[in-house]
């Protein structure tokens, strides 16, 4: 109840702010974790069976990744999905992907977006390609304001944003040509 108060509360008074958020209440204190596997033979035909990382095939099992760490943003927003490879995804854990992989997931959810949004609407997932591009904004805006790292891959860890995250997701409101 407490919870559903403030929400509604934080809501009211940053309206110009939060514009109309999905679920503030997730946002604010976190949600429990569900099973994405229902989405695992969508996003395979999507990558074309290719783990979105490395790029390399995945031959057996795949782990599907929110690309924004769940922990920094907790609600399950289709656009926010790739497939892994089990061992990326470990690496990656709850970090940040480097800029070239911010790239490929910016290019992919603008130059396919009536297919994910179809595929979304059939899985029956929230989906939402501004809203996602907009969280994606403010997570790489706080690990470039406190200079965390960012996770490259298995063999190259972590490196320092260049500053061009700014520029992947602002070509990303472009239309498609």
């Amino acid at each position: 109840m407490i919870e559903g108060a403030w929400s509604q509360f934080v809501q009211q008074r940053n309206r110009k702010h939060l514009g109309q958020v999905v679920d503030l209440r997730s946002f604010l204190f976190g949600s429990r974790r569900k099973s994405l596997d229902a989405y695992r033979p969508f996003l395979r035909d999507l990558q074309e069976g290719r783990c979105f990382y490395c790029e390399r095939d995945i031959k057996s099992r795949a782990d599907v990744d929110h690309f924004i760490p769940w922990r920094q943003y907790s609600l399950d927003l289709g656009h926010n999905f790739v497939l892994a490879h089990p061992g990326c995804n470990s690496s990656k854990s709850d970090l940040l992907a480097a800029e070239e992989h911010l790239a490929r997931w910016t290019n992919r959810n603008r130059t396919r977006r009536d297919e994910l949004e179809e595929g979304f609407d059939q899985l029956r997932v929230l989906h939402d390609w501004p809203k996602s591009r907009q969280i994606a904004h403010w997570a790489y805006g706080q690990a470039d304001e406190a200079d965390r790292q960012v996770w490259v891959g298995a063999r190259v860890d972590l490196i320092s944003l260049s500053g061009s995250w700014r520029k992947i997701l602002d070509a990303a409101c472009q239309p498609v040509t």
